[in-house]
């Protein structure tokens, strides 16, 4: 009975942490049951569970945080350098090399693409 009902109590820790300590907290639960308790030992197994999800949690979204700004901070530089880089003139240059290579395969109508 006791046993049993720490191990619902384990269901409150994430699943890598009860496949890798599962073994190990319940043995020390029920060796500090003797002393201390079942009730406070089911106590501690739920809030420490639940205490490591939220930590698990947070550590996620400081994660995605981190991936977002640098994704940004990357961005930046290629889009100002885009910028910086084409302007009115240039647009018009590299319209007509594609009219220039497309005048090489088709002869007829080439008099009309350069006006």
């Amino acid at each position: 009975m006791r046993r049993r009902l720490l191990e619902l109590c384990l269901l409150a820790y994430p699943r890598a942490r009860r496949r890798r300590d599962r073994d190990y907290l319940r043995d020390l639960a029920l060796d500090l049951a003797e002393t201390q308790g079942l009730l406070r030992q089911a106590w501690s197994l739920l809030g420490g569970g639940l205490r490591d999800r939220i930590e698990l949690r947070r550590r996620r979204s400081r994660l995605v945080k981190r991936a977002l700004v640098a994704c940004f901070v990357l961005a930046a530089p290629a889009l100002a350098a885009g910028w910086l880089i084409t302007s009115e003139g240039g647009d018009r240059l590299a319209v007509s090399e594609v009219e220039r290579v497309v005048c090489g395969v088709e002869e007829h109508g080439c008099g009309e693409t350069r006006r």
